[in-house]
């Protein structure tokens, strides 16, 4: 295999695509995982009868995730449209890789509203209106 044979195979510009592809599905991910464990949480108390609460499940941490993930998941994007441009590449990826980059960011935003509005009391409940219970 020559020198230009290995180079068309190993495309930089669709690794970094892969890259941001598996980043931004563990992006999206994470506030599922959150609701999840959410839904656990007020079965948990719903059982109790809100007398033993447990602590709320972390949503800074998975927030924080998922902002770490789109912007890895943006960046990756970003490099792979640069790639794709400057290589005279084909016109269909770079409004698609464009639109990736946006929904990147856009995802990152997201997280960072569920880091900001996330209650920290338990006897705020699961999203800041109050336990499940009454007033437990």
């Amino acid at each position: 295999m020559s020198g230009s044979e290995m180079r068309a195979t190993r495309n930089p510009s669709w690794i970094a695509a892969s890259i941001g592809l598996v980043t931004l599905v563990v992006a999206f991910a994470c506030p599922v995982i959150l609701q999840l464990r959410r839904d656990d949480w007020v079965r948990d108390a719903i059982r109790t009868q809100c007398r033993d609460l447990a602590a709320l499940p972390p949503a800074a941490v998975f927030g924080g995730l998922q902002i770490t993930f789109a912007l890895i998941a943006a960046a990756a994007f970003a490099v792979s449209w640069r790639r794709v441009r400057t290589d005279g590449g084909r016109s269909r990826l770079v409004p698609i890789l464009a639109v990736l980059v946006f929904v990147g960011v856009a995802v990152a935003i997201y997280g960072a509203l569920i880091v900001i509005d996330a209650p920290t009391s338990p006897y705020s409940g699961v999203d800041g209106s109050g336990l499940p219970c009454g007033s437990g």
